[in-house]
Formats: structure tokens, sequence, C-alpha cells
């Protein structure tokens, strides 16, 4: 019986509670004001505030952790990111088939150590290019890879990423000719004053099908219209001296260096004529 009168009880509760409901939507009477400082639940052990934190604050903790993680990457990786005292532009149709690592361990003699940081990094930024035909060394290329490569020099042109630049004759024609008017920029520094000590030097460009600089890159025959030239920064209309021009003006300098040390390595190897051939024209 108790159980029965326990229930009893617990029925009238619920029925007042619906009758009371049912004033306070009538309004007859107020809503009994409810204390919510008095309902809320304090943690008290060392378990339970750590639970209560973690709920409330747990995207936020979660995002100061990724972000503080963030940070910390970058800051490392800045740290100990390389640092390169020259960059080299090797934009040309063989160039997809050749090691960048041996290509900036050829070039590092020529190198200072520009920033003094004990040792001489040279980077290599370049791409293999195509020629007007769609081709690259003969084999035909997706287009939309012929222009990342394209938009990648012309990239690096405008910043003036760096001045000594390896090319074939497809992407030096490329490079210098105004694709409305036609018309051929000078860019390049002139070489003709060589031409007569050395047959590889022709025009503004220094062919190295002779030279031991680009048999080191693992070639079985060096090609015959592979290149190089030093994008001259005097023919270059600057405009105002400002501290970037001041900069660039620091850079030509230092990487006319460069190139003059390997004009000088190879007049010391002359190239016989018949083995070098100008096939861009110029």
């Amino acid at each position: 019986m108790a159980k029965d009168h326990l229930d009893l009880e617990e029925i009238k509760r619920r029925q007042q509670q619906l009758v009371e409901m049912k004033k306070v939507k009538q309004g007859q009477i107020e809503a009994p004001q409810v204390d919510l400082e008095a309902e809320k639940i304090v943690p008290h052990t060392v378990k339970e505030k750590r639970q209560n934190f973690w709920y409330h604050y747990k995207w936020v903790t979660i995002g100061s952790i990724l972000g503080a993680a963030l940070l910390i990457f970058f800051i490392a990786d800045m740290a100990t990111k390389d640092k390169y005292d020259i960059t080299i532009m090797a934009f040309n149709q063989y160039q997809g088939y050749l090691d960048t690592d041996i290509q900036a361990k050829t070039f590092e003699q020529f190198a200072d150590d520009t920033d003094e940081n004990g040792e001489v990094n040279v980077l290599i930024n370049g791409a293999q290019t195509y020629s007007s035909g769609g081709t690259s060394s003969g084999v035909t290329i997706n287009p939309q890879v012929a222009q990342v490569a394209s938009t990648k020099l012309f990239a690096g042109m405008q910043t003036f990423e760096g001045f000594i630049f390896l090319m074939d004759g497809s992407t030096y024609e490329s490079l210098i000719t105004d694709s409305e008017t036609g018309e051929k920029a000078d860019i390049f520094l002139d070489l003709s004053q060589y031409s007569g000590q050395n047959a590889a030097f022709q025009g503004d460009k220094l062919y190295l099908k002779d030279t031991q600089l680009a048999k080191d890159w693992g070639f079985k025959e060096v090609p015959d219209d592979l290149f190089l030239c030093l994008r001259d920064f005097d023919k270059y209309d600057a405009g105002k001296e400002t501290n970037r021009v001041k900069k660039l003006r620091a850079q030509y300098a230092q990487e006319k260096e460069v190139f003059d040390k390997i004009i000088e390595s190879v007049l010391k190897n002359p190239a016989p004529a018949e083995n070098t051939s100008d096939i861009s024209g110029k």
C-alpha cells in the first residue's frame, strides 16, 4: 500500500504542475522566478574543474595549440631554410632531364659566400620549356605544363630572381620577342668582344657545347643550342633610384662577377668554331 500511496502523491503533484503551467500560459499567474546562480553546478574537485574547463574552452584550447604549433614551425623553417647566394634561371627544353643538384654544384665554384654563412649555396630555378611547335626535346607535351613553365619564366623576369639565364634558342626567342609587334628586345649583355678569342661566344650568348661546365651535368653530348646569357640591368629602365633598385643593382653586380668567372674559365679552354652554331639567329 505504501507504494500505491507514493504513486498517488506523485500523480497529484504532476497534476498540480500542469494546472499551474496552464495558468501561466493564460496569464492568470506569473511564472516562478528561477535563481540561475543557485541552479549553477559549481565544480569542486580537480577532476570536475578540468572537465568543466574542457567543456567550455575545448575549441579555443585546440585552436591555440594549433596556432602555436604553426608559429613554431614557421620560425623553425625560416631559421633552417637554405639561403642561396645566387639563383640560376634555367629554362630550356633539356632542363627536365637534368639533375638540378648536380647543376648547382657545378656553379658553386664560380660563386661567393655573399651572405657569409660559411658555405656557398646555388639555387637552380627553372623548368623544361617547349618549342613553338609544342614540343620539348622532340616530345609533344601537355599545353598546361608548357603554360606553367612560361608563367614561371616571366614571373622570374618580373621579380629579377636571377640575372644568369640558361636557355635554348626557342626559349630565348620567346623571351625577347614581343608577341604582338614581333619586335625583339635587347636585354642581355653583349659578349661579342670575346668572339675573336673563343667561338663559344656569339652575340649575347655563351654556348656550352664544348665547355666542361655543361659536360658535368651528365649529357652524353651537350646540345648545340644550349647557352648562358646575363641579363643586363643597365639596359633596364629602373626609374628612380629606390631602395629596391639599389638592391637589384647590387645583386646584378654580384651575379656579373660570377658570370665573368664563367667567361674566364671558358676562355682558358677554347671551343672549336665548327661545333657551335647560333640557332636563334642573333
